[in-house]
């Protein structure tokens, strides 16, 4: 057993070098993790905004769609009115502008619909790129925590062999 006892300090300090580059090498990776995270919410931000966009032609369709058949609807009270003989006053104007009135109404509720949707992409965009931007600031920390993990094992290893109580102070036989 003698003949181990000199090399105890090497192997305890070759442990305590291994701990500290397994603790460096968990640092690198968790920094990887977080660019990695950070690189899907940029996608996810951007995905985002494309649905927001995307939300905006859709509603703009839908109200061009809803105008043509406003207007349609217009013509046909219009040609009915007109072709029955009734002078355009009175009831029908009242009817007609009634008409014009809702259906100003509900080309606004459309509009406010698409933006609000719109409006609900465009701010989990910004979610999406306050996380991606957090990520990246915080990605370099786990690499910074690694080597102090690292350099405090080391500092622990050699204080327990060299230190007071350490082995190497020993007398071997």
């Amino acid at each position: 057993m003698s003949f181990i006892a000199p090399i105890l300090p090497f192997l305890a300090m070759a442990g305590g070098g291994v701990s500290g580059i397994s603790s460096i090498l968990g640092g690198f990776a968790q920094s990887s993790a977080m660019k990695s995270q950070a690189e899907a919410a940029r996608y996810n931000q951007a995905v985002a905004l494309q649905n927001a966009e995307a939300v905006r032609k859709a509603g703009d369709y839908e109200r061009e769609k809803l105008q043509r058949k406003q207007a349609q609807l217009r013509g046909t009270v219009e040609a009915n009115v007109g072709a029955s003989g009734v002078e355009m006053a009175g009831t029908p104007l009242d009817v007609m502008a009634e008409n014009a009135y809702w259906a100003e109404k509900d080309l606004i509720a459309q509009k406010y619909n698409t933006e609000t949707q719109a409006g609900r992409f465009q701010s989990q965009a910004a979610n999406y790129g306050f996380e991606a931007d957090r990520n990246e600031s915080m990605s370099g920390l786990p690499i910074l925590q690694g080597f102090m993990g690292a350099g405090s094992t080391l500092l622990g290893t050699a204080y327990k062999v060299y230190g007071p109580q350490g082995s190497s102070k020993r007398e071997t036989f």
